[in-house]
């Protein structure tokens, strides 16, 4: 895996993480 790719999954992970933590009102406890 190059460096890109895991660039683009951390990233992708994270616009996911955030949608669902958005959407459910989650507390970001997780994430910080």
């Amino acid at each position: 895996m190059t460096t890109f790719h895991l660039i683009t999954w951390i990233a992708l992970f994270y616009s996911v993480m955030t949608s669902f933590k958005s959407a459910f009102d989650v507390p970001d406890i997780l994430l910080e």
